[in-house]
């Protein structure tokens, strides 16, 4: 959108000398020669200060070349009466828009209809309008106070029990609502504004690999998948996790937390007592049940915080009992389970699988053989010698896959080179119980069972006992 060349105006006051020849050429006299040089002067200044077009300025900067003010004016007054019908308000041009008068082509005029798209996109329309600053920072504009408050009562009311307001409800950010003039286009409805709140922003944390995690765990954590993770650390090998590495996890954080306090009356189950009696007749480490435990209940009052629907905190305010419970009495053996085959007193043990003695307790390739071995093929059941408690039951050195069993009384049975387990530390066993299979993990030349008695720390002769 260029002027004319000021050449075309030397053209034009030769013409006007032209059509002035005549009268020169009839008086020469001073005076005449005065004013045709005074009409050359003031044509030349009409022309030069007289344009045919106007280029268009917002707020400084050239956006158009139009032949009439008037058609700008007419399309903004068309803009404003738009946005006052949409937003139901009265709107005001903030932009401040400027004519200037050019001598231009009409070749280069912007048409009317790229003018309506560039006025549209470049002009500042203002209304009244509330602003939402959370901790200081501006957020989002609503089209009035009514509605940036019903906004947060939208927000806190997400977080409501059904049927049930909480005593006490609150943001755990810093509020302020701003009444101004804002630009029309940063308004938002309170559907795209509660929808801004709840997704908030993506913040970046840095978490340090623990052991035991997986790619799996950190990214479920983080609210990700594998993939995401892995771009939000570029140059990660996945397949070098290590503990100790710091890692990127990218996490939605909301703009607004909402904490909300309520008081809530439950029932619940009181545990019963467990009452321990001995019992000479049952060996040690044996038990039973002589009268079953019955729950009680009780009626309870917390106090109970939450934040964003997660409880945080729960504080005990009162409680009643309702129904006292009845205690479970379990009896306990604490006779000496063993004595020699054949003594007259004590126990013997079961046998703990089946097959033959392969090797015996004592001294064997110049040192001492602590148990004994019973050849049996990978997968014969190895059964409880008698009942006990797991105190062992995993790897164990050169004894390999082992169960250790302790019947009361400093006794413990121990079942080494299991194929498999089947009992785990802390459980209670029965006399003849399933606790695993034959194998022959560890120091083993073949499937078999090892099997050893201890008696206060001490190693005794298996066969004595079974």
């Amino acid at each position: 959108m260029q002027p004319q060349a000021e050449g075309q105006g030397s053209s034009f006051i030769n013409r006007l000398k032209s059509s002035l020849l005549p009268v020169t050429s009839i008086k020469k006299s001073p005076v005449y020669l005065g004013l045709i040089t005074l009409l050359t002067v003031f044509a030349i200044f009409l022309y030069t200060s007289m344009g045919n077009a106007y280029t268009v300025t917002v707020d400084g900067k050239k956006i158009a070349l139009v032949d009439s003010q008037e058609d700008v004016q007419n399309i903004i007054n068309k803009l404003t009466n738009q946005q006052k019908k949409e937003l139901n308000k009265n709107v005001i041009v903030s932009s401040n828009i400027e004519f200037i008068r050019v001598k231009a082509d009409r070749e280069n005029f912007t048409n009317p209809k790229e003018l309506n798209k560039i006025l549209a996109e470049t002009i500042v329309f203002k209304t009244d309008g509330t602003v939402i600053n959370i901790n200081g920072q501006e957020k989002m504009v609503l089209k009035n106070r009514s509605e940036a408050k019903q906004l947060l009562n939208k927000v806190k009311e997400k977080y409501y029990e059904k049927d049930k307001k909480p005593e006490k409800v609150y943001f755990e950010e810093k509020l302020e609502l701003v009444d101004r003039k804002v630009p029309t286009d940063k308004i938002i409805n309170i559907n795209q504004a509660m929808k801004l709140i709840t997704q908030g922003s993506l913040e970046i944390d840095r978490y340090t690999v623990q052991e035991g995690d997986t790619l799996w765990d950190i990214a479920s954590a983080g609210g990700m998948s594998v993939e995401q993770l892995i771009a939000a650390n570029p140059g990660f090998n996945p397949d070098k996790l290590s503990i100790g590495q710091k890692i990127n996890i990218s996490k939605k954080v909301p703009l607004l937390n909402v904490v909300t306090v309520t008081k809530n009356t439950e029932e619940e189950i009181v545990d019963f007592p467990v009452q321990i009696k001995q019992d000479n007749s049952l060996l040690a480490g044996q038990s039973k049940i002589t009268q079953q435990g019955v729950p009680g209940e009780k009626e309870v009052t917390y106090q109970i915080t939450k934040r964003n629907g997660q409880e945080t905190e729960r504080r005990l305010i009162s409680e009643k009992k309702l129904k006292e419970p009845v205690p479970q009495i379990v009896a306990k053996g604490n006779r000496v389970l063993l004595a020699s085959r054949g003594s007259g007193r004590g126990g013997s043990l079961a046998r703990p699988t089946s097959g033959y003695v392969t090797s015996a307790y004592g001294m064997r390739d110049g040192r001492m053989h602590t148990g004994i071995d019973i050849g049996a093929s990978t997968g014969t059941p190895v059964v409880a010698a008698e009942g006990g408690r797991v105190i062992r039951a995993g790897w164990n050195g050169g004894y390999g896959k082992c169960i250790d069993i302790s019947h009361g009384s400093g006794v413990v049975t121990r079942y080494a080179h299991l194929s498999s387990i089947s009992v785990s530390v802390g459980q209670s066993v029965s006399r003849g119980e399933l606790i695993g299979r034959v194998g022959s993990t560890g120091r083993s030349t073949g499937p078999h069972l090892h099997f050893e008695v201890i008696i206060d720390g001490q190693y005794k002769n298996p066969s004595s006992f079974i």
